[in-house]
């Protein structure tokens, strides 16, 4: 059941925001609340979206709702209790941050998503 609250399913609660859902009103709601967010930080030489969106949630859990449902996508040693992780969550992430971490380069993204599939159908799949 949708409560209308825009609900970014993050990689851990307290993370980053990576696929949203929400009602129109809601969205109407968070655009301008990011906006204006990005105006108290006129000092940044960066402020971005997904700053601000980290930001409103630390200044207010109620901001919206954050739901643990997507999976980061770097460097899985794949055992049964890692294959039935998977089956609670919806899209797999394959951050900047992550690609960073675990030795990847951006450019990499592409073929580290395509292995990550074939790892998890051949031991997730059987």
């Amino acid at each position: 059941a949708s409560t209308g609250k825009v609900g970014p399913r993050g990689p851990a609660p307290g993370g980053i925001p990576c696929l949203m859902s929400g009602s129109q009103s809601e969205w109407e709601r968070l655009a301008f609340s990011i906006i204006d967010n990005g105006l108290k930080h006129p000092e940044e030489r960066l402020w971005s979206d997904m700053l601000a969106l980290i930001d409103l949630k630390r200044q207010s859990e109620d901001e919206y709702i954050l739901h643990d449902l997507v999976l980061g996508g770097f460097d899985r040693d794949w055992t049964a209790e890692l294959c039935h992780e998977t089956e609670q969550n919806v899209a797999v992430h394959f951050s900047h941050s992550d690609a960073r971490k675990s030795g990847h380069s951006f450019e990499e993204r592409p073929d580290v998503s395509r292995n990550w599939i074939k790892n998890w159908k051949s031991a997730c799949k059987q």
